[in-house]
């Protein structure tokens, strides 16, 4: 959001470039000016202030018919700053006495602005697609997304483990701390039949193979492909 302060204020405030602009917070309730980005506030009594600083300072809060222009003055650039906030965000402009606040499905942000001790907070009611276009923005809108490619081929680099699930045995405790060398231990699964692969130890939904040897060592030969899918925005295999 300040990036996009940054670029609207200096076009209403003269010296644009020394304002302090951080989060902050609107004391109680303020004045609503709304734009097609959703709705901007600031308070009553800073209206003056701001519409003076606006003329490069001219003008006297304190002179009733001063104050009146200035807080009118004041008013007229907030609404600049929220017509250019549409204008900024791509919004086409909207008529703001039709226009809803957006408070119930808006994102909030406070920012202070801040200039020779003088001090203005405005409150943004964001509609969520404005907080979208927002963050593009701030991401930059240059960047070149990379094209879609197959989940294999952006999987093909990842590690995985794969295994042969042989079979299982149901033991309680006790058995297991009786357990010593030599032991044989039977499971429920017949080596003649094919058995389960398993991808970083999880059984796969497909995938199968039978056990073999090659020499003294003990393999297992596929006999089914391992099938990698994507269900319900996670990856299965």
């Amino acid at each position: 959001m300040r990036q996009i302060m940054e670029q609207v204020l200096p076009r209403w405030l003269p010296h644009g470039h020394a304002l302090d602009i951080a989060p902050g917070r609107l004391a109680g309730r303020g004045i609503l000016f709304a734009g097609s980005f959703g709705s901007l506030q600031i308070a009553e009594n800073e209206l003056p202030a701001l519409g003076q600083a606006a003329c490069n300072g001219e003008g006297d809060t304190g002179n009733p018919a001063d104050r009146r222009i200035l807080d009118h003055l004041g008013r007229q650039v907030v609404q600049g700053i929220a017509d250019l906030l549409d204008e900024q965000l791509g919004f086409q402009p909207t008529n703001s006495d039709t226009n809803e606040p957006y408070a119930q499905s808006a994102s909030l942000l406070y920012h202070r602005l801040r200039r020779q001790g003088e001090e203005w907070t405005l409150s943004l009611a964001m509609r969520p697609d404005a907080v979208v276009r927002l963050r593009r923005q701030v991401a930059g809108t240059a960047r070149v997304l990379s094209a879609p490619v197959p989940l294999l081929e952006a999987l093909g680099e990842v590690p995985v483990d794969l295994g042969c699930h042989l079979g299982c045995a149901g033991l309680v405790a006790g058995d297991i701390a009786t357990l010593s060398p030599g032991d044989l231990i039977v499971l429920d699964g017949i080596v003649a039949q094919p058995a389960a692969l398993t991808v970083n130890g999880a059984l796969a939904q497909a995938g199968q193979a039978r056990v073999a040897r090659k020499g003294d060592t003990l393999t297992i030969a596929v006999t089914q492909s391992v099938r990698i899918e994507r269900k319900h925005n996670r990856f299965h295999v």
